[in-house]
């Protein structure tokens, strides 16, 4: 849509417009949250499989070495 047909709009016109693409944009976000959502159950998931909340392994000391 180019300026000049934006300039001819009625104020009505214009106001149906901005809600139109107010709503469009409401759907579209609520869409990729959904996506974000799932995707960061998948990390928590994946994060519990790999051993998350285990304790770690005990490594020997090491002593310093002396020069």
């Amino acid at each position: 849509m180019e300026g000049d047909e934006l300039e001819s709009m009625s104020a009505d016109d214009l106001w149906q417009l901005y809600e139109a693409v107010g709503a469009t944009l409401t759907r579209m976000v609520a869409v990729e949250k959904v996506k974000l959502e799932q995707r960061l159950r998948q990390i928590e998931s994946a994060g519990h499989a790999i051993g998350r909340g285990h304790a770690r392994r005990s490594y020997p000391r090491v002593v310093p070495k002396k020069s």
